[in-house]
Formats: C-alpha cells, sequence, structure tokens
C-alpha cells in the first residue's frame, strides 16, 4: 500500500509542478512518467485546491495488472505510453484498440524473435524458428504489420491460406509453388511463357496459387491456355499489362472490368467470348486489341480518353463505325486488316516502344525485380537478359 501512495504523489506531482518531469523515468524518455495505479489507496492524497492539474498525456507501464491496464481506455488525453515492459498483451491490445490516436509500444516475442508493436514490417531469416501455429496466434498482438517475409523457410500452402485469411491486411512474401513454377508472392511480372502451338494449356486450377497470393503482379501473360473463371483477377488490383489470348473455353470475361488500372490489354482469339461490355470499364486504356473479336460497334472505346492504339483486325465492323471511332479519337492509331494479312498483332502492334519494353519483360520475367510500369523495369544486377523482339514493319 506504501508502494503505491508514493507512485500516485509522484505522478501527482509532475502534473501540478510545471518543470518537474521524469518521476524517475529513464532518461531517454524523460516525459514518460510510471502509471497511477487505478486501485484502493489513491483516495487519500490531498488535494491541492491552487493548482489546476494538466492532464496525463504520457505514461510507462512496467508490472502493472490486466485490470489496471484496461482502466487507462478512460483517459482520453493519452498520447503516449511506453509498454515495452509489460507483457498484459490482451489489455495492451484492447487498450490500443479503445484509444486508437495513442501510440502504445510493447515488445511481443514471436518465434524467437522481440518484435516491437510499432513495426510495419517484419523479416523472418534463416535462423528463425518460424511456426505457422505461433505465427497465427501472436500476430494479432503486432496490428500495424502490413509485410511478413517468410522466403527464409519452407511454408506450406495449407497454412499460408489460413494465415492469409486470417490477416487479410497483412501481405505475406513466401515462396508459392503451382503448376511448373515457385515464385515469390510479391512477383510484379509472370508469363507463363507458351507458345502459339501448344500441347499443354495450364488451367484455373493450375494456376490459382498465383492468383490467391501473388496480388501484387502488375504484368501478366497467361496467353496460349485454358482459362475458364476469370474471378481470381479481381485480386489483382494493380494490373496493368494483360495477356489473355486464346482460351478457347473461356465464355465470360466481364470480371476482368474491376481491373481499374489496366492499360494494355491483348484479348484476341477467345472465341466463346461474345459479351464485351466490360471493356467500357478500362477508362486507362492505351493499347487494346481484340482481333477477330465478334464486335459489331465500338462504344467501348468512347470510355478511353487515353487510347494510343486500337487493334481489330477481322472484327465485324462497318466503316462508319470505324471512321467514327478515327473521329472520336484522333491522335489514336485504329487498325482494321487490309487483304493478305491474317495475324492478330499485324500491320505493327509489337513495333511500339511500349510493346517491345513489355515483351522484354515478360521474356525475362524470373530476372525481374520490380516492374512498375512498362517504362520502369529493374531487373536483377547481371542477369544475363535475352533481348529481343524485332519489331514489325506495317
Amino acid at each position: 500500500m506504501i508502494k503505491r501512495e508514493m507512485r500516485f504523489l509522484a505522478v501527482l506531482l509532475c502534473c501540478m509542478i510545471p518543470g518537474l518531469a521524469g518521476c524517475g523515468a529513464e532518461e531517454t524518455a524523460p516525459t514518460t512518467t510510471p502509471i497511477v495505479p487505478l486501485t484502493s489507496g489513491t483516495a487519500d492524497a490531498e488535494e491541492t485546491p491552487d493548482a489546476e492539474a494538466e492532464p496525463v498525456t504520457e505514461l510507462c507501464l512496467t508490472d502493472e495488472s490486466a485490470g489496471e491496464i484496461l482502466a487507462l481506455r478512460e483517459n482520453t488525453e493519452l498520447q503516449f505510453v511506453d509498454a515495452r515492459d509489460s507483457r498484459e498483451y490482451e489489455a495492451l491490445f484492447s487498450l490500443q484498440a479503445a484509444l486508437p490516436d495513442c501510440v502504445i509500444e510493447w515488445v511481443y516475442p514471436l518465434c524467437g524473435r522481440e518484435v516491437g508493436s510499432l513495426e510495419t514490417e517484419l523479416v523472418f531469416e534463416a535462423e528463425d524458428a518460424v511456426n505457422a501455429e505461433e505465427l497465427m496466434e501472436g500476430l494479432q498482438y503486432l496490428p500495424r504489420l502490413t509485410q511478413v517475409d517468410l522466403c527464409a523457410h519452407e511454408m506450406r500452402e495449407a497454412d499460408m491460406a489460413k494465415l492469409t485469411e486470417a490477416y487479410p491486411d497483412v501481405f505475406f512474401v513466401w515462396n508459392v509453388s503451382f503448376a511448373a513454377w515457385t515464385v515469390r508472392s510479391d512477383i510484379t511480372v509472370f508469363s507463363t511463357l507458351q507458345p502459339g502451338e501448344t500441347a499443354l494449356r495450364w488451367d484455373d486450377e493450375d494456376l490459382a496459387p498465383l492468383f490467391r497470393y501473388c496480388t501484387r503482379l502488375r504484368a501478366l501473360d497467361l496467353g496460349h491456355n485454358d482459362l475458364r473463371d476469370l474471378e481470381a483477377f479481381t485480386r489483382l488490383t494493380d494490373l496493368e499489362v494483360l495477356i489473355l489470348i486464346d482460351s478457347p473455353n473461356l465464355a465470360d470475361a466481364s470480371p476482368l472490368g474491376e481491373l481499374e488500372k489496366l492499360e494494355y490489354l491483348e484479348f484476341y482469339l477467345n472465341p466463346s467470348v461474345r459479351d464485351y461490355s466490360f471493356l467500357a470499364e478500362f477508362t486507362n486504356m492505351k493499347y487494346v486489341n481484340l482481333s477477330y473479336a465478334p464486335v459489331t460497334e465500338l462504344s467501348f472505346l468512347d470510355t478511353m480518353p487515353e487510347l494510343r492504339m486500337a487493334w481489330l483486325g477481322f472484327c465485324p465492323l462497318s466503316a462508319e463505325e470505324v471512321q467514327r471511332v478515327r473521329d472520336t479519337h484522333p491522335e489514336a492509331e485504329i487498325r482494321t486488316w487490309y487483304d493478305g494479312e491474317i495475324s492478330s498483332t499485324a500491320a505493327g502492334w509489337r513495333a511500339s516502344d511500349y510493346n517491345v519494353a513489355v515483351r522484354k519483360a515478360f521474356k525475362n520475367w524470373e530476372q525481374v525485380e520490380y516492374y512498375g510500369a512498362w517504362d520502369d523495369v529493374r531487373y536483377r544486377e547481371g542477369a544475363q537478359l535475352i533481348e529481343m523482339y524485332p519489331t514489325y514493319e506495317a
């Protein structure tokens, strides 16, 4: 009881006497004061009627009980709480939820590491004792984390599925295996590099982990595969470049309409797709190739103010509709085929700087460290890149 009364008096003096700071706190935090125990023993302290106590905005916690910590929820004036010596994690977490504008710092032991509650990114090294169950339990006490890197460890997809579902606001960087590849989940460009003549086509199930975990993709080439359900594409909200050609069993492409950042699209030789209204959602579109698409009118191009190239080879369009689009986009290159052309990329589609840079990134995707945009591609230092493609004359 005496100890509690002395601690209360110390705090009271700090609040009432200007210039008296610290109250026994460490020199590294001179404005931090020990918590006032919120139990019996405080009522007997003398009040000083002549002095108006200033609100306590910073506190230092040591061995206070969960009840004492939770009582602080009523102190809306708190701005900072140093709780690095406290182990009452449930109470601290509840206090933080109750006082979202207050910075509360504690340290949580996780997989052999001491992790501060203010950390936003966490990288586990090979020597760390990473355990999926411990991660599932402990990450809840680190509410500011936005990224956890687990690439130094072999993680099971079943465990990562649970972690991803439990912590949707945390991006987990880990080695994802699917079909013929193992990739980091933070890759920004990927291509199956399927040739036009292929006997093996990857389907939705084969590629499912790619969509589920590699949600930072900006450029994606899945040409010459067998995709049928595009709902998983809605997770790829950063996608800017998409090649999705020659999926003979694809019928519904409407989920693509949610890819608001898309600015480059190759979508041709998909004979089962009949509804192209989803294209009207692409207000950032610059390059679109729809050769052989069964479209008879091009109103969806009217919502693309930045359109630069539109390839419409062998689309059943009237000359009047093509001219209308050219009048609407006088600075864009609108192409339909002349006699003798059969290629969906004829007449110079491959010749633009944009196209050459994108295809180079796809051909060397395993060497790409970061794809920010078509003209912002960072390759691994010392990588032997395949320099391609030759440009095509109109």
